[in-house]
């Protein structure tokens, strides 16, 4: 009857991890884990030493299932496919040995459970890495239409960039910066205002926009653009918002102050514009230097009275 078993739990291990599940370290791993929590939780003694797998079985090795299905990874080498058989090879010998029949299920479950755990955990972690790799050509792919005046390619790479990674406030600034170009001013603050909420530090870094242009021109006519803009709406607060981040970004920064107070004036409430408004403020001018003072004279040297001559003796009578 034991003998019986142990070939169910073989087979029944074996199944499980097949090419379309097979096991890697992690998995083993995990799967030894659920093995001890299992024989902590049962009413048998702690086992012994693995028992070594009998004659009949010392010879076995892994064979691709013959339904047509391929494996997951066909550029893993034959020997590790090999590995993880024998791992679970002996971990399904040592569950019939050690668990009797009302257990083996739950020992089961578990470690198919714990598996599949680990599976999801490693699909979102390669899944993860392949939207990071995208988003960073992404970015550079737009960053090299921005430079060469492709500013619409430009928008559509770094949209494509920001869906990517939600967390990202680097895809977003390039984002509004390639619509401002397209005059989309509407379309721009909203990604200005969502890099802004990413990372608040980056309000005190200090970049200059027109770097990213090849033709420095076309930054001055898009910004004489959003200006007449701005003065055909003198009520629009996101359009002086978006006025003052583009003056402080080129170096005109008694301008984006000016541009800054009148949309924290339209809108009170609205943080963004009065944390700009601090960061802008025009530095206090330089004081004239003070002359040196003049050394001052040296002290004169006090005269020294000569001394005086002493009357000569008069010779004695």
């Amino acid at each position: 009857m034991h003998v019986l078993k142990v070939g169910a739990a073989e087979r029944d291990v074996s199944s499980s991890c097949r090419p379309a599940c097979a096991l890697s370290l992690p998995a083993i791993t995990a799967a030894l884990l659920v093995f001890g929590v299992a024989v902590c939780l049962g009413e048998t003694p702690a086992p012994g030493p693995p028992a070594a797998l009998p004659p009949s079985m010392a010879e076995k090795t892994y064979k691709p299932p013959s339904d047509g299905k391929t494996h997951e990874d066909n550029n893993l080498p034959q020997d590790q496919w090999q590995r993880a058989y024998r791992e679970g090879l002996r971990q399904g010998y040592e569950a019939g040995r050690l668990f009797p029949q009302q257990l083996d299920q739950a020992y089961r479950q578990g470690f198919h459970e714990g598996y599949e755990a680990w599976r999801t955990q490693d699909d979102i972690y390669n899944r993860t890495q392949r939207l990071l790799r995208n988003r960073d050509e992404a970015l550079k792919a737009g960053l090299q239409a921005f430079a060469e005046g492709s500013y619409d390619q430009a928008a559509d790479q770094f949209l494509l960039a920001a869906r990517m990674d939600n967390g990202d406030p680097a895809s977003r600034l390039h984002a509004a910066q390639a619509l401002f170009a397209l005059q989309q001013y509407a379309e721009a603050v909203p990604l200005l205002r969502r890099a802004f909420e990413l990372q608040p530090n980056l309000i005190y870094f200090k970049f200059d926009l027109r770097r990213d242009y090849d033709s420095p021109e076309d930054f001055v006519a898009q910004l004489e653009d959003l200006k007449a803009v701005v003065a055909e709406n003198p009520d629009w607060a996101d359009g002086y918002l978006l006025l003052g981040y583009e003056l402080l970004h080129s170096g005109q920064r008694s301008s984006a102050y000016k541009a800054f107070t009148k949309a924290a004036e339209l809108d009170p409430v609205d943080t963004l514009s009065r944390r700009f408004l601090t960061v802008s403020m025009p530095m206090p001018a330089k004081r004239a230097a003070k002359p040196a003072p003049a050394a001052p004279a040296p002290k004169a040297q006090p005269v020294v009275p000569a001394p005086k001559t002493q009357p000569a003796a008069s010779p004695e009578p």
